[in-house]
């Protein structure tokens, strides 16, 4: 994974009105990783739905076709699917 697309709300990143900002939260755990954070843009949501879709598509492959056992059990299905 090399770049995370996320909308603009504050689970993700800082508020425009915010004076002095430090980094997000979000965005210093993908910078330790060299993962690039990149956003949306304001008033755009059908880019969102590509992320919504992918969500949904992960969804319909594991967990509503699949009961788990243990958490461990969704988390090794989920990574076969992704690398498959």
């Amino acid at each position: 994974m090399h770049t995370v697309l996320t909308d603009n709300s504050i689970q993700f990143t800082n508020r425009a009105q915010d004076r002095y900002p430090r980094k997000h939260p979000f965005q210093r755990v993908w910078v330790a990783d060299g993962i690039v954070h990149r956003l949306t843009q304001v008033g755009h949501p059908w880019t969102n739905g590509q992320g919504e879709r992918m969500n949904g598509l992960l969804k319909t492959a594991t967990v509503k076709r699949y009961n788990y056992a243990t958490h461990q059990a969704l988390q090794e299905h989920l990574h076969s699917f992704v690398m498959a």
